[in-house]
Formats: C-alpha cells, sequence, structure tokens
C-alpha cells in the first residue's frame, strides 16, 4: 500500500471473543482511549476518507461524531456493523439512535449488510 502512497490506519473500538456460530463476549475500549488514538490519527497523516464498523455502544460512537466534527473529516463511510454473522447482536439499543441522530448525518456513503437492521 505504501508503494502507492495510501497508508491504512485504524482506531479499535472493541475486542469480540466469537468463533462461526456465537459471539461470546464484546470488550469495548473506553471513549478516552478512542479519542486518544483517533487523535493520534487525525494530527498524523490526515486521513482523506474515513470508514467506520463496529461500535457497540451510545458512548463511542459520540466520541467518533465528535473527532469527525472536530477535525473536520470528509468523505466518511459509515458501515454500521449491528449483526455477526452468527445472529448476535454487536450494537447497543440506545447506540442505534445516537448512531442515527449523530454519526449518520456526518456520512458521505452508508452501508448496510443483509443481517444489519436499523
Amino acid at each position: 500500500m505504501t508503494a502507492n502512497r495510501v497508508y491504512a490506519m485504524s482506531a479499535i473500538t472493541a475486542l469480540t471473543a466469537q468463533n462461526t456460530t456465537c459471539v461470546t463476549d464484546i470488550m469495548e475500549v473506553s471513549p478516552k482511549f478512542l479519542a486518544e488514538q483517533l487523535d493520534g490519527i487525525f494530527t498524523d497523516i490526515y486521513p482523506d476518507a474515513v470508514k467506520t464498523g463496529m461500535v457497540a455502544s451510545g458512548e463511542l460512537i459520540q466520541v467518533i461524531a465528535d473527532k469527525l466534527t472536530e477535525y473536520k473529516a470528509g468523505n466518511i463511510v459509515v458501515d454500521p456493523v449491528m449483526v455477526a454473522t452468527s445472529g448476535a447482536r454487536l450494537i447497543s439499543e440506545d447506540a442505534i439512535s445516537i448512531l442515527k441522530s449523530r454519526l449518520l448525518p456526518l456520512a458521505t456513503v452508508i452501508t448496510r449488510t443483509f443481517h444489519d437492521r436499523m
């Protein structure tokens, strides 16, 4: 990727313990740690595009929305991964309303998988 002058950066929102049949646990990072990761990204190599993925809680969605706004991010792809392939729910109910009110309005593109319903 670097040969093409493309650099991938990521901010981890959670770790999952799962296999092909179930998700047994989700361990979220703290909002403070997520904010620090995003600050590190935006103050190093400013991203030309941003893609979100699984974000399980409303509090973390708020941090992401705040940071995208603070850094005036553009070309935002929101990919709200809400259900695992096994059918396990990956997002809290309250987070869905925060996703709709805070993050989706910032999106340039919104993706949706077969299993995800809002």
